[in-house]
């Protein structure tokens, strides 16, 4: 939802250009995390599917290089539209190739302890968010969201981050 909301920007709409970055960043970093401290470690025991893995993390390490580039550019640089566009479909790429592949081999395995897992994953969850996510509550970023889609270009966008 988020990239579809950064899309209904206009150029002018650098905070919110800015706020959806950074906070899609954020999301992606502390899920990327996940994967590959918790969940890739338990999915290589299991399934042996090494090339799955090792695409899976060439494809947190592309996404990540794309996240540095927009930390260092500003949102009306013309490119930062474009970085944030494609690491769009590199995550929607991922996504997919989870669910398809990944996903349903690993949902097979019969000795992994799923309780255990997701106990460590959302405790490495807390932790993560409260390190790599831009302040802020769950509501207040759906609200930004929300303001994004239907944001007037004319009217700037200051007010939208700060009005509750």
């Amino acid at each position: 939802q988020a990239f579809r909301a950064f899309a209904a920007l206009d150029t002018r709409q650098t905070v919110l250009r800015r706020a959806l970055a950074d906070r899609t960043c954020g999301e992606l970093r502390v899920h990327t995390t996940i994967e590959q401290e918790l969940f890739y470690p338990a999915a290589r025991r299991q399934l042996g599917a090494r090339l799955l893995l090792d695409e899976a993390e060439v494809e947190h390490g592309a996404a990540e290089t794309l996240m540095t580039q927009l930390t260092d550019l500003r949102p009306s640089d013309p490119k930062f539209a474009a970085i944030f566009l494609v690491l769009g479909e590199y995550v929607k790429h991922h996504i997919a190739e989870e669910q398809h592949t990944i996903f349903p081999r690993i949902a097979r395995a019969d000795d992994l302890d799923w309780e255990a897992l997701a106990a460590r994953i959302a405790k490495r969850r807390a932790e993560l968010t409260q390190q790599l996510l831009p302040p802020g509550s769950e509501e207040h970023w759906i609200r930004i969201i929300e303001r994004a889609m239907n944001a007037d270009p004319i009217a700037g966008d200051s007010a939208s981050l700060t009005s509750h």
